[in-house]
């Protein structure tokens, strides 16, 4: 039996799979409940984050500790940076960045490059089933059109506040993200 761990940032985001996944068993944990479902091949693990980095990253260790999946899927809302990514699409994310994340005057490396990462952008698995597009996570939620175009310059298609830190937290293991516009960013 493999294991799929699955982290959405809010409620409404893992609802749906709730709902397909039932029963699920409960088990609390310091980052908040972790849902659980046995099946004949494939287990499933669920959290709830919260919304944010560093709820993300810290329910991703949770998960990744108590459950050992085989496979992390990231599922959630984000804005569109593209003129070409309309509100109710969805997108498989390809790579991800964390744009607020900068050494380059400490270091001299590139903006966005994590320490242990080989470059700026993580890459994600991928099964083709949706169009892809690149993920610009930070901790800021903002409407302001100049920060949106220079996300875009810095290649970001997509906008949220999880994804990087989830990447930056499940290292090696395999990461999948969907993610569904809700707005302009």
């Amino acid at each position: 039996t493999r294991t799929v761990g699955v982290i959405a940032a809010m409620d409404c985001e893992a609802e749906p799979l709730k709902a397909r996944l039932k029963p699920l068993k409960e088990i609390p944990t310091s980052r908040g409940t972790l849902f659980t479902l046995a099946g004949e091949r494939t287990a499933w693990a669920l959290m709830v984050s919260g919304i944010g980095k560093c709820n993300a990253a810290a329910a991703a260790a949770v998960l990744i500790d108590r459950c050992r999946p085989d496979l992390l899927f990231n599922l959630g809302l984000c804005g569109s940076l593209s003129p070409d990514i309309g509100v109710g699409e969805v997108r498989e994310v390809s790579a991800c960045f964390q744009y607020d994340f900068d050494l380059s005057e400490a270091d001299g490396v590139p903006p966005f490059q994590l320490p242990g990462f080989a470059s700026p952008r993580i890459p994600l698995r991928r099964t083709g089933l949706f169009p892809a597009g690149v993920c610009a996570t930070g901790d800021r939620f903002t409407s302001d059109p100049g920060q949106a175009e220079w996300l875009s310059r810095a290649g970001g298609e997509l906008r949220e506040m999880e994804l990087g830190a989830i990447a930056q937290t499940a290292g090696k293991l395999p990461l999948l993200s969907l993610k569904a516009v809700t707005d302009r960013a």
